[in-house]
C-alpha cells in the first residue's frame, strides 16, 4: 500500500531526497503522524464504536459522535495542509496547483481522490449530528421518567 500512497502524495516518497523532488522532513513527519493515528488510535476506537452499536451499549451515541469528531480532525490534520501550501504534495506531485489540468491521470488520481475525500467530511457529519440528537433524545426521556 506504501507504494500506492507514493504514487499520490509526495509526503509518502521518503525514499527520494528533498533536493530531487521528495517531501521535507516536516510534510513526511505529519504523513507518518496522521497514518500512525489513523493505524493506531481510530482503528481500535472504531472497532470499539462499532461493538458498542451492535451490542447497543447505552455509551454507543458518545462514542459516535467521538469518532465522527476524530475523522473530521483527521481530515483538517490531512487534506486541509494541502490546500495551504497549493496541493504541490497531491498528484501531479510538484505542480502548485489545486486544480491541475484535467488528463486521465489527474482525474483518477486526484479529482477522483479528492472527491472521494468528501465522503470523510459528510459522513462523519451526518453520523455525529445523529448520535448526539439520539443521546440527547435518550437523556431527555431518562429524565422525564425521573421527575415523574
Amino acid at each position: 500500500m506504501g507504494a500506492n500512497y507514493r504514487i499520490v502524495d509526495n509526503r509518502f516518497r521518503t525514499h527520494i531526497p528533498e533536493s530531487k523532488g521528495g517531501p521535507h522532513h516536516g510534510e513526511a513527519a505529519g504523513g507518518f503522524v496522521v497514518v500512525m493515528v489513523e493505524l493506531l488510535i481510530m482503528s481500535v476506537l472504531c472497532i470499539i464504536t462499532c461493538v458498542g452499536i451492535m451490542k447497543n451499549k447505552p455509551w454507543h451515541h458518545e462514542m459516535q459522535a467521538l469518532m465522527s469528531a476524530v475523522h473530521l480532525f483527521g481530515v483538517i490534520m490531512f487534506v486541509v495542509p494541502e490546500f495551504l501550501t497549493q496541493c504541490q504534495n497531491m498528484a501531479p506531485i510538484g505542480e502548485k496547483s489545486c486544480l491541475p489540468e484535467l488528463t486521465p491521470f489527474t482525474f483518477f488520481y486526484y479529482y477522483f481522490g479528492v472527491g472521494a475525500n468528501l465522503v470523510w467530511v459528510f459522513v462523519p457529519l451526518y453520523l455525529g449530528y445523529t448520535a448526539i440528537m439520539e443521546s440527547a433524545e435518550i437523556k431527555a426521556k431518562a429524565m422525564k421518567l425521573k421527575t415523574n
